[in-house]
């Protein structure tokens, strides 16, 4: 019994001991488990913590990243509000625009917007409030703070909130001005270049009309100066030959017009002074303006010596002041300036025909009606007016386009309806010396002589002019050897070299030589053989003198012109 009571006792004693330690390992086991699950929160928690200071260290690398992109960007940038305010812009804003970071946090974009390129930019920026698209970009202007034009690239994004609402718009905007103002420019000169080669081209054209019409006027004109010498005429013939040979003497008036335009006349260069050419033709202005139109001289102090045509010179001073008169009906001022310019590579002006170097400036400037842009790219066409039927030929500063572009010049032109107009003519200076003193013109009032039968060799490809050139001298009584070419002068020269006492060539003739190639064979076996050149144009000749060894007879002629230039050049003298 005993025994048994012990093993009982022992059991209880074991189990008891085995649920104190089963408890006991529970109660540890739970308390490790709890400590592991606090210690694993913490680890959690810091590693949650070390996440969020991370992702605000990244956070704040990013804000300093945009913040230095935003503020030193090369593109201006902006964070403007759903209101169109400027919430915030960087330098570069502000030195393109000219204000301060103040000044624009007080405006709206749209109110420093050109307006011409406000409903464009607000149509776009309607679209991106409205949810259409995402954001924009377009190319506008921008008004500076001075007024001056700030071309741009503008693009625009819209950031909204969590919940969909607009927040801010970030703008980038890349200034292009520099790059517009040289393609305008280019556009520019290019539209000069464009309208210098129509010039040309209608020149070319003019040109050779111009030549071929003064050789049939040079007939005409010929045959109704022996037509007038014959005796016997009625009154009524008589009236009618002088009205004849006025209209042709004003379509030769044409003529040379038309061959300034097309700078095919030939010039006689001498050495002048701009300023004396003005002064002494403001004597004249009284003449072509009327009473209400007021002149004033603004001469440069110093001579303004350059190598020109000085005729030519006055008609284009004269075209303009008529011109000028014309755009002031009711009358104004009339400002004619002088004045010395020189141009480098980096200032010569935009003009297709501009070019460095030393240059004297002609500005005729007036209070008139002023032209619009159209009128004004037009002005310099032959036949192109503006003014009523009859009252105008168009070929006034047609003209005076072609005898300064002869001259290597350009002419400048400003103007603007109702703003007046105003002219600058530039031709290339001359060294700033004393001219040596001119030839003697030909006085075209000595009395006239017949010949003593001198031979003159002519040469003339055109038919009837040649007649007309033959029956002409012959009737002055002098002999005449008649050449179509400088081939068949050349053989009548080598036949008759020791009589012929003159050479009158035509200037350009079809075939093997031109008349001054002639005219210098001939001087080669006889060096003072005096030369008559006689043309409707020459390009040869253009820019350059003759020379005082060769006389010009200019196309076309009349019996009685021809007779003084081929007594000029054999000194004849009454019998």
């Amino acid at each position: 019994m005993f025994i048994q009571g012990f093993r009982n006792r022992l059991g209880f004693g074991l189990a008891a001991l085995l649920i104190a330690f089963s408890t006991w390992g529970f109660v540890l086991a739970r308390a490790y488990i709890r400590l592991d699950r606090e210690e694993t929160q913490k680890a959690a928690q810091a590693r949650v913590l070390e996440a969020e200071r991370e992702r605000e260290r990244a956070l704040r690398v990013s804000e300093e990243r945009f913040r230095t992109y935003f503020e030193h960007s090369l593109l201006a940038m902006a964070m403007t509000s759903p209101a169109k305010r400027w919430l915030h812009v960087n330098d570069r804003l502000t030195q393109i625009l000219g204000y301060t970071r103040q000044e624009l946090e007080g405006l709206t974009w749209e109110q420093i917007t050109h307006p011409d390129d406000v409903e464009a930019d607000l149509r776009q920026f309607n679209r991106m409030m409205a949810g259409e698209i995402d954001g924009y970009s377009l190319e506008k202007r921008y008004v500076r703070k001075d007024g001056g034009l700030v071309y741009i690239i503008l693009s625009v994004r819209l950031v909204r909130t969590a919940d969909g609402a607009p927040d801010y718009c970030l703008t980038q905007m890349q200034d292009i001005t520099e790059r517009r103002l040289l393609d305008e420019e280019r556009g520019r000169l290019g539209e000069q270049l464009r309208q210098a080669q129509k010039l040309e081209a209608i020149g070319q054209l003019a040109g050779g009309v111009a030549h071929d019409y003064n050789n049939l006027l040079t007939v005409q004109l010929g045959h109704l100066g022996l037509l007038h010498d014959e005796p016997g005429l009625s009154p009524e013939v008589t009236e009618s030959l002088t009205a004849i040979e006025q209209s042709a003497t004003m379509a030769a008036q044409l003529t040379r017009q038309l061959l300034a335009f097309g700078r095919r006349q030939v010039l006689q260069i001498e050495r002048v002074d701009l300023n004396e050419i003005v002064e002494s033709l403001s004597k004249m202005f009284r003449r072509v303006l009327r009473e209400n139109i007021t002149v004033d001289l603004e001469l440069a102090p110093a001579p303004l010596w350059l190598d020109a045509d000085a005729g030519m010179v006055e008609q284009v001073i004269m075209n303009m002041v008529v011109n000028a008169r014309d755009a002031m009906p009711d009358g104004g001022r009339l400002t004619l300036a002088t004045s010395a310019a020189v141009f480098t590579d980096a200032t010569v002006p935009g003009h297709a025909d501009a070019q460095p170097g030393e240059f004297v400036c002609l500005s005729i400037a007036d209070t008139g009606e002023g032209m619009s842009d159209e009128t004004r790219q037009r002005i310099f066409e032959p036949f192109f007016t503006t003014k009523d039927a009859g009252k105008g030929t168009g070929l006034g500063l047609a003209t005076a386009y072609g005898i300064v572009r002869q001259h290597r010049g350009w002419i400048d032109v400003e103007s603007a309806v109702g703003r007046g107009t105003v002219f600058r003519v530039y031709l290339e200076a001359a060294a700033a010396t004393v001219p040596e003193a001119q030839d003697e013109r030909l006085d075209d009032e000595a009395p006239l002589h017949e010949g003593h039968g001198e031979l003159i060799l002519t040469a003339e490809d055109n038919p009837a002019v040649r007649h007309m050139l033959t029956t002409s001298l012959e009737r002055m009584r002098y002999r005449v050897l008649s050449a179509s070419d400088a081939l068949e002068a050349q053989d009548l020269w080598e036949a008759h070299r020791d009589d012929v006492r003159l050479l009158l060539t035509d200037m350009v003739m079809g075939g093997n030589a031109s008349g001054l190639e002639l005219a210098r064979r001939l001087r080669r076996d006889r060096p003072d053989l005096p030369v008559i050149v006689m043309s409707g144009y020459s390009e040869e000749l253009v820019g350059r003198n003759l020379g005082t060894d060769t006389v010009f007879l200019a196309k076309p002629w009349t019996p009685e012109s021809l007779a003084r230039v081929v007594q000029r050049c054999l000194g004849s003298q009454p019998s």
